[in-house]
């Protein structure tokens, strides 16, 4: 019987060892990147929902306020008129930083004197460009002509392979020959002017990653949790969504119409990130995020913004957790545990006594139930930022599970 012990136990190491190695192995490859991701976008649903982030206050510029604009002969999203008067209307109620999130790569008519003026030397506002991208896009949109580099931020965002946005560009080395050369993304530079007046200026640490007060940011690598040889350049980070009803609930939302015409109150501007942008799906500038695809659920790209600035003010000033990861040792010992875990769960089932036990029936509601554990624990770790090998872990424990029974039952045929 020692013998036979012995022999069954040896059967769940083996089975063990040999599920981790090519579960490690396909993951290494990338084989279980789409599976590891979709299983991350549905656990992220899954997270207890936070309030609104009411440090921010968005300008929203519909289709019928686009048309308008165009109707009256302005240029853009955002006609100079328009522009004007929305900056001044603004102005009177003494907001901490206001970022246009409207591309205009043209200089302000003439007419327009005090615009060309503000967009010179109000220290409150952030604009945008876009970086030359020799793939997608390789023009770029140039910044503002009045608005020096110090106050531009770059717009461009990452989507992985499947079209969802999951990752946060917050600097990059600039192309020289692009029209938009700023080092720091736009949601960046949002965040770091509404932490100055705080006290709160940008570090780097040796290893180079961005610091805010005690926040460091650490810079995403090419294999990092469930991403397997991805295109890493720039400083990115991983997206950790606002969790809410919908992605459009990160922050109060009033019209521009509503701006202009005198009726959003003081309180809501003051001392805040005011962010101006377009959410008509004409303009193209709608995403895929983790909570749904389909262009229903496509988000604006302003709205984006939103969740990318509040994801660095959070994590700096509430000490809300960024997207961590284990190192490789860790994710390998993880599903080491759970491979050795559905040997042993399969062998103790095998020597019970109990029919029942034995029957494929009840294996089967044990492995469930481990999953669902499993499953249980990575939710939990992520609701604090921990992005733990699910999908790695539950494929090693399903084949050590079945290698244990498939040996032992080759023992047990023998003796």
């Amino acid at each position: 019987k020692i013998q036979n012990l012995k022999s069954k136990i040896a059967t769940v190491l083996l089975s063990s060892l040999v599920a981790t190695g090519l579960v490690l192995t396909a993951r290494s490859l990338g084989v279980l990147q789409p599976l590891e991701l979709w299983a991350f976008d549905r656990l992220l649903q899954l997270r207890p929902k936070e309030a609104p982030d009411d440090r921010l206050l968005i300008v929203t510029i519909d289709e019928s306020e686009v048309q308008a604009q165009a109707a009256q002969g302005g240029r853009g999203s955002l006609s100079d008129q328009t522009l004007d008067r929305l900056l001044k209307e603004l102005e009177r109620h003494r907001p901490r930083v206001i970022g246009i999130d409207v591309y205009r790569d043209f200089a302000v008519s003439s007419r327009y004197p005090d615009l060309a003026a503000q967009l010179r030397r109000n220290q409150r506002l952030v604009a945008i460009c876009k970086s030359s991208d020799a793939i997608a896009d390789p023009t770029g949109i140039a910044p503002p002509p009045e608005v020096p580099e110090s106050r531009v931020g770059f717009s461009d965002f990452l989507e992985d392979g499947d079209g969802v946005l999951r990752r946060q560009i917050l600097k990059l080395d600039p192309d020289p020959a692009s029209p938009c050369t700023t080092p720091y993304a736009f949601n960046a530079r949002l965040a770091v002017q509404y932490l100055e007046p705080m006290g709160i200026r940008p570090e780097s640490t040796s290893e180079g990653n961005l610091k805010l007060d005690q926040t460091v940011f650490q810079w995403l690598t090419e294999r990092m949790g469930g991403y397997q040889g991805i295109d890493a350049g720039g400083n990115q980070i991983m997206l950790n969504y606002r969790s809410l009803s919908s992605p459009g609930a990160i922050a109060p939302q009033v019209s521009l119409t509503q701006v202009l015409q005198g009726k959003v109150r003081s309180q809501a501007i003051q001392d805040r990130i005011v962010l101006v942008g377009v959410i008509a799906s004409s303009s193209g500038d709608v995403w895929i995020t983790p909570y749904g695809t389909g262009t229903a659920n496509e988000v604006p790209g302003v709205l984006i913004q939103a969740h990318m600035t509040s994801q660095i003010l959070s994590a700096v000033l509430d000490r809300r957790s960024l997207i961590w990861v284990w190192n490789w040792a860790g994710e390998a010992l993880w599903i080491g545990l759970w491979s050795l875990a559905g040997g042993l769960s399969m062998l103790w089932v095998q020597t019970n006594p109990s029919a029942l036990a034995r029957s494929r029936l009840f294996q089967g509601v044990i492995g469930v139930t481990a999953i669902a554990i499993l499953t249980g624990l990575s939710g939990a770790l992520l609701g604090q930022g921990g992005w733990i090998p699910l999908v790695p872990a539950g494929i090693a424990l399903g084949i050590a599970g079945s290698i244990t029974i498939y040996l032992n039952d080759q023992i047990r045929s023998k003796s």
